[in-house]
């Protein structure tokens, strides 16, 4: 009787609760329901909506299941990839984890208390993103302006007795790159994985290499006298040489014009020197290793290395330094025989000094993004859209402190984003060693390659360091430093700030070639803050930047397939 008591009474007061909870809750908090719940705001790895609850709660899923989980999605997302006329699942997912860092930047900034609590390092970076979103105008024309009195004018207007080497170094040390690519990479042949001078193509004016391929050739003539019009030769450059200078107030005269012409002319015949137009069968070309005393030897009376290499880094360079050719000798030779032509030809050096120029100038307007912007593609505009492909300034902010504050920046987000980031960096960590021994599993029975290539890619397959979100270099205190010293005076407007300090990190890099390099940094060609993986062949890594470590893409608290499907 008591047990039969006792259970009616537990019963009842049990029965109570459940009738006084749902009097005053409507909210479901089963395990599954919490779990739906979850899937419902978040929707997907693939891409995050925004949901209205009460109107997909007001839905029944039986009546309209699309209305039940997708409402508000059309209302809250916008299409934000720069002119884009299709939806692009990976670029929008990322511009949702980009979001978060400037939502988390806004209120860092306004909130004292929890500026105390950060690094000198990563107060740098907050300041350094600051300083590029409040960017004025004004700025970005003193800037320009500066560079050009530096550079003692430009096309018809150019006066100054440097040579081609002086006037190379004085680009590089504003990190526009032009002629070639000289830095300090990992030699992958080196056991210690020291590096090595590097020489490799640069960068030519319209990125897009393949572009240069769409004709055989023209006249400095064809682009003064009209025959290019509608032409991108004519519309992306000799547009934005003209936009350039109206900006500096130069005089829009005949020589302007042929001059301009001719640089343009200068950056078609190097990119056609190119192993892109050469090599036919899809192969690469095989790298040439060579030493400065050959290259000084051979081409000294076209290009004195000796005197760049030595005037750049701030030391003299031995004659028996060793140095790749990563495009191959051919391609060499063929550059070196375009700057032979300009040489001997009369103005020619001026051509090369303005080509050089032309490089420097409109870099720095892409990396200031201030000067001008218009709905209408052509000029600076479209050179902009293909260097950086960013209309959203705070998205171009965050990607150039990335550059610059690589490990501030990286060290701030892990402190602020705690712990959710770390979980979610281990959790892909996991994930791409799963997939690692999957791929080991597959080559393991491929029956399409022999024994010998087997134990190779599994070799390699298995060194594959797999590098998430954040460099361990951030945790180090002496990295940090090193960085920091990389910076220049605050004073400078935003675009020679931000060019000047990729100038000394490029040095920084070239100046320690033959060291090996810091297995806690990210190779130099590596942005945390990209949105692309990237695979660094000479280290052999992997590098899976921070933005795919957030919610948007993976989440350790959801089912895995979607964190499976995000990565």
């Amino acid at each position: 009787k008591k047990i039969l008591l006792f259970s009616l009474v537990a019963i009842s007061i049990l029965v109570s609760s459940i009738i006084l909870h749902n009097s005053s809750s409507s909210t479901c908090t089963s395990i599954s329901c919490v779990r739906a719940g979850e899937i419902l705001r978040r929707k997907s790895a693939a891409a995050v909506f925004s949901i209205d609850t009460n109107q997909s709660n007001s839905i029944s899923p039986c009546d309209d299941f699309y209305e039940f989980a997708c409402a508000g999605w059309a209302e809250n997302t916008i299409v934000r990839a720069p002119r884009s006329r299709e939806w692009n699942v990976p670029l929008e997912t990322s511009f949702k984890s980009f979001d978060r860092i400037k939502k988390l930047f806004a209120r860092l900034m306004s909130h004292q208390e929890k500026r105390k609590a950060m690094t000198p390092y990563q107060t740098a970076a907050l300041i350094t993103y600051q300083k590029c979103m409040m960017e004025s105008t004004e700025d970005a024309n003193s800037a320009l302006k500066s560079a050009y009195q530096e550079m003692k004018g430009w096309l018809s207007t150019a006066s100054d007795e440097r040579t081609i080497e002086e006037t190379l170094i004085g680009a590089y040390r504003s990190n526009a790159v032009s002629l070639f690519h000289i830095n300090a990479q990992i030699d992958a042949k080196d056991i210690q994985k020291r590096t090595i001078l590097t020489i490799e193509e640069a960068v030519p004016y319209v990125s897009v290499q393949s572009l240069y391929g769409t004709m055989d050739g023209f006249t400095s003539e064809d682009l003064i006298s009209g025959q290019l019009d509608g032409h991108w030769l004519h519309g992306i450059l000799f547009s934005a040489g003209l936009e350039l200078g109206k900006k500096l107030d130069m005089m829009d005269s005949a020589q302007f014009k042929e001059s301009l012409a001719k640089a343009i002319q200068l950056d078609y015949k190097i990119t056609r020197c190119s192993p892109h137009f050469s090599i036919t069968n899809g192969e690469s070309p095989e790298q040439y290793r060579t030493t400065l005393g050959y290259l000084t030897a051979k081409f000294g009376h076209v290009f004195d290395f000796r005197f760049f290499l030595d005037n750049f880094i701030g030391r003299e360079i031995n004659a028996n330094t060793e140095i790749m050719i990563a495009p191959g000798m051919e391609y060499f030779n063929r550059l070196m025989s375009v700057l032979q032509e300009y040489s001997t030809m009369d103005g020619g050096m001026n051509v090369i000094k303005d080509y050089i120029k032309f490089k420097q100038l409109f870099m720095l307007t892409i990396h200031s993004g201030k000067l001008e912007q218009r709905k209408q593609l052509g000029g600076l505009e479209t050179l902009r859209i293909l260097y950086t492909g960013e209309d959203d300034r705070s998205l171009q902010c965050i990607n150039r402190v990335g550059m610059i504050n690589q490990l501030g920046f990286t060290s701030l987000l892990e402190k602020f984003m705690a712990p959710q980031l770390q979980e979610n960096m281990e959790y892909a960590r996991n994930i791409g060693e799963s997939m690692r021994r999957e791929y080991i599993d597959v080559l393991r029975k491929s029956d399409v390659i022999d024994g010998v290539d087997r134990t190779a890619l599994i070799d390699k397959a298995e060194r594959i360091r797999i590098r998430i979100a954040v460099p361990e270099a951030s945790r180090d205190p002496k990295a940090l430093l090193e960085e920091s010293n990389m910076f220049v005076s605050d004073d400078l407007p935003w675009a020679t700030f931000f060019t000047t300090t990729m100038g000394n990190r490029h040095w920084k890099q070239f100046s320690d070639f033959g060291k090996p390099s810091n297995p806690a940094e990210w190779p130099t060609d590596t942005n945390p803050f990209n949105i692309n993986v990237h695979y660094n062949y000479e280290s052999n890594s992997i590098l899976f930047p921070i933005i795919w470590t957030m919610e948007q893409f993976l989440d350790a608290k959801l089912p895995s397939l979607f964190s499976f499907a995000g990565f």
